[in-house]
């Protein structure tokens, strides 16, 4: 989509647009899907905010056999499309296997996933934890850990309004060392976010929120 259409749709009313971005790893790009690469991705972002569209973000971690890097090239990119424009809006969500896709397939051939019997048995799928036992703990903790710091360090216009007054005196430090985390890929030992958290459970108790 050149200027000139992009133009066009921001005159007609297009205010956001949605991406399958997936993956940050260009090997595991080509094998889900051959129709994006990571330059795209952060090409679309760069021409939809010059006409003041915003980008949804949509990526699958935890896929099976993945690339040993893939997570990071992930995590990268997402950031990287944070930097371009902090609006966009981020969303991780774990792979989650459905019948008769490549996904189902190769998951339920080595074992990280059950193939359900039942209708029930789909229940227990839920893209915002990890569905194949391949994913561990520690992997995880380093998906909800890095989302919990984006929207810290780049929050959206729309969430801007928890960071007014007081409590943005009190986070803005906390906002920076998200970022300097963020740069240096070091998600580990939470203080900041558990000490966030504790002073907002105070001031809701307070009753001032």
């Amino acid at each position: 989509m050149d200027d000139d259409l992009l133009d066009l749709c921001k005159r007609a009313g297009l205010t956001q647009v949605a991406i399958g971005a997936e993956s940050g790893s260009e090997e595991l790009l080509q094998r889900i899907t051959n129709k994006t690469s990571v330059q795209n991705t952060l090409e679309a972002i760069r021409r939809l905010a010059r006409h003041g569209i915003n980008s949804y973000l949509w990526f699958m971690v935890g896929y099976p056999d993945e690339p040993e890097d893939a997570l990071e090239r992930t995590l990268e990119l997402a950031l990287a499309a944070k930097k371009i424009n902090p609006n966009v809006a981020v969303f991780l969500n774990f792979t989650t296997p459905l019948p008769g896709s490549e996904v189902f397939r190769l998951a339920v051939e080595r074992g990280e996933v059950e193939a359900p019997r039942t209708f029930e048995d789909w229940g227990r799928f839920d893209f915002t934890r990890p569905n194949l036992t391949g994913i561990t703990s520690e992997y995880a903790q380093r998906v909800r850990h890095f989302m919990s710091y984006i929207h810290l360090a780049y929050p959206e216009e729309s969430s801007m309004m928890r960071y007014r007054g007081l409590l943005g005196a009190a986070t803005r430090p906390i906002r920076i060392l998200a970022r300097w985390r963020l740069d240096r890929k070091s998600y580990g030992w939470p203080m900041e976010l558990r000490a966030l958290g504790a002073f907002r459970s105070a001031r809701r108790a307070l009753g001032s929120v």
